[in-house]
């Protein structure tokens, strides 16, 4: 049976503010990639300045989402907000689940709230209970919302309380398969350990593919997939199902 992953993080940019013509020819090689590992739909993030390939895009394998690293990306948030289904949150300079950026994750999703988003996906590299109970917070104000937490699997210790907090919010949190080192080591024990502690509903296979990551290593895509299968097999909960209720 012919796989329809569903893919919940790729980067639809380039490491440096690109013209929207290259954006177009990455997504052709994109395009081809999903096909080749049946890929069937992905969230893919853009960055602000590439608006108008946004606006063009009539595939509905896309869910776009904006990419708000500063807080001036989060005041324009109001000029395209018809053009993008959900935020991704980042900062460059510090993970945005510390306690030294959790101002700025709240700015940004108040802002973001005000104009209609309930989709948000963000950079994770520790999921503490201040940062847990924030998410409780804005589940228990809309229950509509969801919360993408990248590198989420990574970022959590699959049998501490904090852990237990997440898996209550089952249907508005999922949990990032990527992890957040960066490095591709697999069997994975993060990821066997959160399987093992009943959270197989909350997670979601991610790639956190940027568009020249083909460039640097061809076989990255196919590896990321691998990550996971040699870790926990090839779950349709986790590579197909989970994620969707980011699109719905």
């Amino acid at each position: 049976m012919k796989r329809k992953i569903v893919d919940g993080h790729v980067h639809l940019h380039y490491r440096r503010n690109a013209s929207d013509e290259k954006i177009k020819e990455g997504l052709k090689k994109l395009r081809r990639l999903m096909e080749k590992y049946g890929v069937e739909k992905i969230a893919g993030v853009f960055a602000p300045e590439n608006v108008n390939v946004v606006k063009e895009l009539k595939d509905k394998s896309i869910y776009p989402g904006i990419y708000v690293k500063d807080l001036k990306n989060a005041e324009n948030l109001q000029n395209v907000r018809d053009d993008f289904e959900f935020v991704k949150i980042h900062h460059w300079f510090a993970s945005p689940d510390s306690e030294f950026l959790r101002d700025y994750v709240k700015r940004v999703i108040d802002e973001s709230r005000k104009l209609g988003f309930k989709k948000f996906q963000i950079h994770t590299e520790r999921i503490g209970k201040s940062f847990a109970d924030m998410l409780k917070e804005y589940i228990r104000k809309d229950k509509d919302t969801v919360f993408y937490l990248v590198h989420g699997v990574d970022s959590l210790e699959p049998d501490s309380k904090v852990a237990r907090e997440i898996k209550e919010m089952e249907n508005n949190v999922l949990l990032g398969t990527f992890p957040s080192s960066y490095t591709l080591i697999y069997p994975n024990r993060s990821l066997q350990c959160a399987v093992e502690s009943g959270m197989e509903n909350l997670i979601s296979f991610d790639s956190d593919f940027v568009l020249n990551t083909l460039d640097e290593n061809p076989d990255f895509y196919g590896s990321c997939i691998k990550y996971v299968t040699e870790s926990v097999g090839y779950s349709k909960k986790i590579f197909e199902e989970n994620s969707k209720i980011f699109f719905r």
